[in-house]
């Protein structure tokens, strides 16, 4: 497949950084990151969560919650959080777990805990704060500039996955990356994810997916399954060829007991 991690996409997410109305740091988050890990040395305590709480207040990830809520609903989780993200460096010592060698099952502990915190449908908060602990393997969500307009953040971090994967251009981005942050970058800064979020920032994303029931016959025994095919539109010659995986939409829609919708990511 064809990335979207490019140096023109890159440059582009380097434009709207800059000329945000949010006015994101210059340092592309740099100062921030070092922040984060430092916080995290004594373990994902109250101290920690306290610290937590304001920076998902300024991350605009807690309304219309208010504070007192999250201390409340995170102290009585700190210990599922610490044993989720234990896991998952456990798994992939001594390496920093990160898009490229993790995956959605190791991942989905932390993050189905740190979304009982909030307790909404929307992923942005929890995709944030399992952002500020694993940086590197969790991309964040954000509505306005990415676009997502779904909740499954499952497939939003698949989507990103394979992205990064496909990239063939990961050092050039990364050397354009480091020479914008205008100091030295540090150790833990998340590379996979930030060029990630700026090559697809503002970039019009779609999967079609056909739901088709299929017919057939095992052991003498009718059975039916149902089978998703999806195909990830990442250019428009992907979208003037009107294929899904090798079957093209008129011959979807020609099949019987078939739904074919359209998602935006």
């Amino acid at each position: 497949m064809n990335s979207l991690l490019t140096e023109a996409n890159l440059e582009a997410g380097i434009t709207y950084w800059r000329n945000t109305k949010t006015k994101w740091e210059p340092d592309f988050h740099n100062a921030y990151y070092e922040k984060f890990n430092n916080r995290q040395c004594t373990g994902l305590n109250e101290e920690w969560w306290e610290w937590m709480v304001h920076e998902l207040r300024l991350w605009q990830a807690s309304r219309p919650k208010t504070d007192a809520y999250f201390r409340e609903r995170g102290r009585e989780r700190l210990n599922k959080l610490q044993s989720a993200r234990d896991r998952i460096f456990c798994a992939i010592e001594p390496q920093r777990p990160g898009l490229e060698n993790t995956n959605w099952t190791l991942l989905s502990e932390l993050y189905f805990c740190a979304k009982s915190i909030k307790n909404v449908d929307s992923p942005v908060f929890a995709s944030k704060l399992c952002h500020f602990i694993i940086p590197n393997a969790f991309p964040i969500i954000d509505g306005e500039a990415i676009g997502f307009q779904n909740n499954d953040y499952a497939r939003y971090w698949d989507f990103c996955q394979r992205q990064w994967l496909h990239c063939q251009a990961k050092e050039k981005l990364q050397s354009r990356l480091r020479m914008l942050i205008g100091q030295q970058a540090v150790d833990c800064y998340p590379w996979s994810t930030k060029l990630t979020e700026l090559c697809i920032i503002r970039k019009p994303k779609f999967c079609l997916v056909a739901f088709c029931t299929i017919q057939g016959h095992s052991n003498k025994r009718h059975r039916r399954s149902t089978d998703m095919v999806e195909h990830s539109m990442c250019n428009p010659a992907a979208v003037r060829s009107n294929r899904i995986g090798g079957i093209t939409f008129q011959e979807v829609s020609s099949l019987s007991h078939v739904r074919l919708v359209a998602i935006s990511l």
